[in-house]
C-alpha cells in the first residue's frame, strides 16, 4: 500500500487527506495485531520488492496511484517499475487498486498497459500470469486471505510528505512495525534485468 493512494481520497484538503491516512493506519495496525500478519513499512516502492519475493504469496494487491507495472523487457529498476522484478510473477497474479481515472500504469514513462486490450494481452506484455486493475478512492477491505502488509512512504509522490512521514514513523514505533529507511528522492534506478 503506497500511501500516495489517499492523494485522490483528499482533494488536495490537508486535514481530510491525514485524517484518512491516519484511521486506515489504524486499521492496519489492528488488523496486524489480531491476525499476526508480518507487516513492514518502507520509504521508497524499491525497498518493498525483498519482502515481496520473500512473502510467499501468490497475489499482489498494488493500492497505488500508480502501477509501478512495466513491459516485460524492463531494464531500469526504479519506483516506477518495481513490480515487474517480483520473482513469482510468472504464476502470480497483479492487481492495482487505484483511485484516479487519469493514471492508467503510464509511471516513470512506462508504457500503459491498461488501456483497453484484454487481460491476457496485459500478462503477456508485463511477464504475470494475470493482470487486472480496480479503480476506487476507498481502499480494499483487510480480509483473511491478505498473508502479509507493507506500507510505502512514496515521499516523492505522497501530498504532504513532511506530516505524513512523521505521522508513518510514530504508527511504526507505535505498533512495533518494522521499518526500512530509504530516499527521499524516488527518482532513482539502476540498470537490472527482471529473474527469469
Amino acid at each position: 500500500m503506497d500511501l500516495d493512494f489517499f492523494n485522490a481520497a483528499g482533494e488536495g484538503d490537508r486535514p481530510t487527506f491525514l485524517r484518512l491516512v491516519d484511521e486506515h493506519l489504524d486499521r492496519v495496525a489492528k488488523f496486524v495485531k489480531r491476525r499476526g500478519v508480518p507487516c513492514v513499512a518502507v520509504m521508497n516502492h524499491q525497498q518493498m520488492l525483498r519482502f515481496v519475493d520473500d512473502s510467499g504469496c501468490d497475489t499482489l494487491l498494488n493500492v497505488d496511484t500508480h502501477s509501478d507495472l512495466a513491459e516485460a523487457d524492463v531494464t531500469e529498476f526504479s519506483c516506477g517499475t518495481w513490480v515487474s522484478y517480483v520473482s513469482w510473477r510468472k504464476k502470480g497474479r497483479y492487481v492495482w487498486h487505484h483511485g484516479y481515472t487519469a493514471y492508467r500504469g503510464d509511471c516513470s514513462g512506462n508504457v500503459n498497459l491498461f488501456r483497453p486490450r484484454p487481460r491476457f494481452e496485459r500478462g503477456q506484455l508485463s511477464g504475470w500470469n494475470d493482470v487486472i486493475h480496480r479503480r476506487s478512492i476507498k481502499m480494499p477491505a483487510l480480509t483473511n486471505n491478505i498473508t502479509s502488509i507493507g506500507v510505502c512512504l512514496s515521499p516523492s509522490y505522497v501530498d504532504y510528505a513532511k506530516e505524513t512521514g512523521d505521522m508513518l514513523r510514530d504508527w511504526v514505533k507505535k505498533h512495533n512495525i518494522r521499518y526500512v529507511k530509504g530516499r527521499l528522492d524516488e527518482h532513482f534506478a539502476f540498470t537490472r534485468t527482471p529473474p527469469k
